[in-house]
This record gives structure tokens, sequence and C-alpha cells, in this order.
């Protein structure tokens, strides 16, 4: 298995640290047996996405960090978005439903910037029309948003689809059948961003792992202190956004949620 990151090649041989990918390690030993990457590879299907190719237009398994233009002023949007990316999430999704398109704009362009200088996923939220027009390579979607193939048709094979699915591993099922990418799943614990979600019993988890082949994504409440159990129920990453924009040092509070992926 071989992948290409910035321009340079990266084969069998090379260690995870010299190709700076120890973010990825665990992500492609859970997926490298599987038969569903086996079946892909029969395919030859690759996707390139945000400056990394990834078989499957898999996820990484790591930080998800999700923006909230209530905790992010826009003096310290960027700042702060590239704070989490260094601090190791490896996805950030820019979620704003204002209806200030300039402004929507020149964010979603910076933040799709820093992604690729990070080798992170940009994904847009709920907004087809924002993610083509920035030629966003991921966009989330929910229960109330186009069907999977009129977005498909839209946006083309190449990008990224994630599903929210709230606590029902029967609707991440039909999802996938209709051509997810990933599924997310919560909320697991009461949240700032959505204090009237219901929350999701951590077996959701279990009983998706057992059930999906796709990466599953945990939102809702998440921090440091509790997403342990999540990992450890099967989720392959965690959507956070109070914990680190809320946060008085945004890195670090990046770099906590990053450890619960050290040893999984």
């Amino acid at each position: 298995m071989a992948f290409c990151l910035y321009g340079n090649d990266i084969d069998d041989t090379t260690s995870p640290i010299e190709a700076g990918l120890g973010w990825i390690t665990k992500f492609t030993k859970d997926f490298t047996n599987s038969a569903a990457l086996k079946e892909q590879k029969e395919k030859d299907v690759k996707r390139k996405l945000a400056g990394f190719t990834m078989i499957d237009k898999g996820i990484p398994r790591h930080g998800y960090a999700i923006t909230d233009a209530r905790l992010m002023p826009p003096s310290v949007f960027l700042v702060w978005a590239e704070a989490a990316l260094r601090g190791g999430a490896r996805l950030l999704q820019y979620r704003d439903k204002s209806n200030d398109t300039a402004r929507r704009l020149a964010e979603a362009r910076g933040l799709r910037d820093l992604c690729a200088r990070y080798g992170a996923l940009f994904v847009v939220n709920d907004d087809p029309a924002l993610a083509q027009s920035v030629a966003a390579p991921a966009l989330h979607v929910g229960e109330e948003d186009a069907p999977l193939d009129e977005l498909r048709r839209a946006l083309g094979e190449e990008i990224v689809i994630g599903v929210s699915c709230y606590g029902s591993v029967e609707r991440a099922q039909r999802a996938v059948a209709a051509g997810a990418d990933y599924v997310a799943f919560g909320s697991f614990f009461p949240s700032s961003s959505k204090p009237l979600a219901p929350v999701v019993d951590l077996d959701v988890l279990r009983q998706a792992r057992q059930a999906l082949t796709v990466p599953i994504v945990a939102i809702g409440g998440i921090t440091a202190a509790n997403g342990g159990a999540l990992v450890a129920a099967g989720a392959d990453s965690l959507a956070i956004i109070s914990a680190l924009f809320a946060a008085p040092d945004v890195e670090a509070a990046a770099r906590r949620c990053a450890a619960l992926f050290a040893d999984a």
C-alpha cells in the first residue's frame, strides 16, 4: 500500500514518523484487512482528499473540530481554527448558519487552505452550494438535507459525504447503502451547541461498530475527559466544539483530545 502526501511518495518501508503520518497508523491497520477494503482494492478505488490519498474515502481516526461562530469571534476565527489543527485535529468542519454570504465564503476558503496546509480533511456543514463554491473535499449533511443521490449528481463522486444518524443504526445502514462515506451518531452527552438534542446511549456505538464498515463519528458534549469511552465503544473520530473553542488554550485542548487516540 502506498500513500502520497504533498508530493512525497510513501511506501510500506517508510515509518509513520518519517512520513509524518503517525495519526493515520491505527486507522490504516484497522482497515487494511477488512472485507470492505479488499473489495475497494479490487475496484481500484483511490480518492485524493485534502492533499493526501486515502483508500475507500476513509476519514482519519482522530479529532474532528467543528467551528462555532458563537465561540469564535471573527478576529480570531482562523487563528483558533489553526490552533486546533496544530494541536492535532485532522478533520475540521465549517458550521455557520448565518446569512452573511461574503463572510462565510471567505471563512470557508480560509479553513480550506489551512486544512490543506496541515493535511486535514475540510468539511462543509449542510451547504452543498458553499462546498461546491470552495471546492471542499467533504460535506456533512443532516436529516432534512437533500438525498445523497442528488448530492452525488451535483457534487460528483469524489467528494466525501458524511451523514448525521442521531441515535439510529438503521438510519446509518440506509445512509451507507445510499452512498454515505461516514456516519455520525449523537448527542452522547448534554451539549451546549444543541441543548435540545436527545442523549444517545453508548450502546448505539457498539451496535454500529458491529453493523457498519464505514468510519463512525461521535458527537455531542464530548471532552477529553469523557471521550475515551466513546473511542473504546467504537468511535473512529470524536467531533468536538465547546471543549476546543471555549477552552482558554485551543491548541492544548486539541492535544488532549488527540491523545485519546494514541493507544486506541
